[in-house]
């Protein structure tokens, strides 16, 4: 199975990180101006931590590098490693 690439890990990271950190300060503000303020400041300090967890790590790593790079990213041999990291990953997390 392929194993991610050292660049797709770090564009990974880098990524979500600051998709995490856009959607922390849109909830700041958000709990700045209504009554739901604890709910959201909560919201925001889990958002998206699953990603970085072990059922979804790997296949938002290629997730993210496919929607980064269309030319290769979905040649066939992705595709199946993606397939194969994803659906067992979503299947626990639903069971």
């Amino acid at each position: 199975m392929l194993e991610p690439t050292p660049a797709m890990v770090a564009f990974y990271e880098q990524r979500t990180n600051e998709h995490i950190a856009r959607v922390q300060r849109c909830l700041a503000v958000m709990a700045s101006v209504t009554d739901f303020a604890d709910e959201l400041t909560d919201r925001a300090q889990v958002h998206d931590a699953s990603k970085f967890g072990p059922e979804e790590r790997i296949p938002y790593i290629w997730l993210t590098s496919s929607s980064s790079s269309k030319s290769s990213a979905f040649a066939p041999n992705r595709i199946l490693s993606m397939t194969l990291y994803v659906v067992p990953s979503l299947s626990r997390k639903l069971a």
